[in-house]
């Protein structure tokens, strides 16, 4: 099995026991579109 991870824009990070990683960038390196709502601070 041939796999490929994605580069990231940013580091993941570990806090307080929960991994964060940028989800936006992994959405869009798979084919989503993803639009931002500053306002509710949500993607979607």
């Amino acid at each position: 099995m041939n796999v490929q991870f994605p580069k990231l824009p940013q580091a993941t990070v570990i806090k307080n026991g929960y991994t964060y990683v940028p989800m936006r960038s992994i959405l869009e390196q798979s084919g989503a579109i993803v639009k931002s709502d500053g306002k509710a601070q949500k993607l979607r």
